[in-house]
This record gives structure tokens, C-alpha cells and sequence, in this order.
């Protein structure tokens, strides 16, 4: 079983530095002068312009290096926002949002080493789908949640790989009268899905947590002391401590939408 240290993305549209995990490593572009404390493997995702449009860019960190960049994309979609997480195999699953005139999409692809597929439109038959968070549980299930809007306010929706393939995209909470947007999936202590995303309350978005329960979701919660993402993104980076800061690589240009997975793997993984 992989050990997850840390989750977290850099950028949202705006901010480039910015921790949506609160234990274990988070990543500066400032800190390239400073000695770090790694974990042992480190997963890389971003978005960046190859000259034409924007592309995924993927890399691996093993022994104390980078491997070069893996482009993921070769289209004329502007692909953003990505997300990636590695199951207890090794296989890892990307997700990333693919805009093609006036088409949201969601793309997902999956590696074995190096290896990977040739990316795949999630299904869904809503109107617009972005900005995608993934994670794999300890079953190895692959699970994707997005902002997906079909025709009123913005909502969360989910869906999960079972059978070798995706279900259908299901909405995650009740309907309501609000946007809900900018969703973070991870796994929890208990081994179970847990999303945080941000919900308009009142005249302000306020954040809201809710967790899987093994047939359904549990009823949203606010996330005690915290207001928005985007309300205490640049807190939650400014404290983040220089001993827990990992090095942007060099080869990374554009620093707005970057997602780093960093775990320790087992050596007795099935």
C-alpha cells in the first residue's frame, strides 16, 4: 500500500503557489536555493504551451532526480487543470480538463511505467465539465470529481472506474440554488473518498467537506475555521516550513498549474 505524504496543486487559475495539503511536503518555485527533505517517489502534472495550445506535461522523481517530461496531449484543445495519483500497482491515472471551441471535457489517461494510453473523453452528458481532482483508493478504484454544469448553477459531480470502465457521471450532493465549484478529492485516514470543494453561502463561498460512506455520500459539512479555497490558499502556502518545500524542476516553464503527488511506496505491492 503507497503511504500518500501529500497532495496538493499549484495554481488555480491565479495564485501559482498553492498547498491543498496539510501534512507532508509542499512545492515553492522559490526554493531552489534551499536544502529539501523528499519523499521517495514524487508524481508531476502541468499544464503548459507547447507553441499552439496548451498541453499536459507529466514527469517522474526517483532516485533523488527527475525523469525527462512526458507529453500526454497531442490535440488542439487547450488542456488545464490536471490531477494525477498512483494505486497500490503502481499504475498511474491522470485527468486534466480538455476545452475545444465551446466543448468542457474531461480527458483521463492511465500508465504503466512510462507506457501511457492514448487519452479518453470521460463520459458525461452535461454541458460543461472542468477542473477534474483524482485519486485511487485502496481497492485500486480510480475516483474523479469535477465542477459540471448543465445548463443552471455549477455542482459536483463524480464517477469511478469499475469494470474497466466509467460510471456515469452522478451529481455528488443535493441539488440547491447555488454554484458549487473548484473541487479536491482525496483519500482518507479510514481508506475512504473525502471531497472538499467550495460552495456559495450567504454572500461569500464557504468550504464544505463530504465523504464517502460505501453506497452513498454523506451530507456536506463546512469545513470548521476554514471560508473558500481561494480565501486561504495563499495562508495555507506562506506556511508552510523550508524543510518541507520541494524544488519546481527547471524544466517546467510554466509554473501557474502544477499537481505533485508524493508518496513512499511498499515493496510488497501485489
Amino acid at each position: 500500500m503507497n503511504k500518500k505524504i501529500v497532495q496538493f496543486l499549484t495554481g488555480v487559475g491565479v495564485l501559482a503557489n498553492v498547498v491543498l495539503g496539510s501534512v507532508g511536503t509542499a512545492i515553492s518555485e522559490e526554493s531552489s536555493s534551499q536544502s529539501t527533505t523528499s519523499p521517495q517517489q514524487m508524481e508531476i502534472i502541468w499544464s503548459e504551451s507547447d507553441g499552439e495550445n496548451h498541453a499536459i506535461y507529466t514527469s517522474s522523481y526517483r532516485a533523488g532526480s527527475w525523469a525527462e517530461p512526458t507529453k500526454l496531449t497531442n490535440d488542439t484543445s487547450t488542456n488545464l487543470h490536471p490531477s494525477i495519483d498512483v494505486d497500490q500497482k503502481q499504475q498511474k491515472w491522470a485527468a486534466w480538463t480538455a476545452i475545444d471551441g465551446k466543448n468542457f471535457t474531461i480527458k483521463v489517461s492511465s500508465a504503466v511505467g512510462d507506457q501511457w494510453q492514448e487519452p479518453k473523453e470521460l463520459p458525461s452528458s452535461l454541458q460543461t465539465n472542468i477542473k477534474p481532482s483524482i485519486a485511487v483508493d485502496p481497492s485500486n478504484t480510480p475516483w474523479i470529481v469535477w465542477t459540471g454544469n448543465n445548463g443552471g448553477n455549477d455542482d459536483i459531480y463524480f464517477a469511478r472506474y469499475l469494470d474497466n470502465g466509467w460510471t456515469e457521471a452522478k451529481r455528488l450532493h443535493e441539488p440547491n440554488a447555488v454554484p458549487d465549484i473548484l473541487p479536491f478529492l482525496t483519500i482518507n485516514r479510514s481508506g475512504n473518498p473525502e471531497v472538499t470543494w467550495d460552495s456559495f453561502q450567504g454572500q461569500q463561498y464557504v468550504r464544505l467537506k463530504s465523504t464517502w460512506k460505501g453506497t452513498s455520500w454523506g451530507d456536506p459539512v463546512q469545513v470548521a475555521g476554514a471560508e473558500s479555497t481561494q480565501q486561504t490558499e495563499q495562508t495555507s502556502t506562506q506556511a508552510t516550513s523550508a524543510e518541507q518545500q520541494v524544488t519546481i524542476p527547471k524544466f517546467i516553464k510554466d509554473t501557474r498549474q502544477i499537481y505533485l503527488r508524493a508518496y513512499t511506496p511498499t515493496t510488497n505491492q501485489q
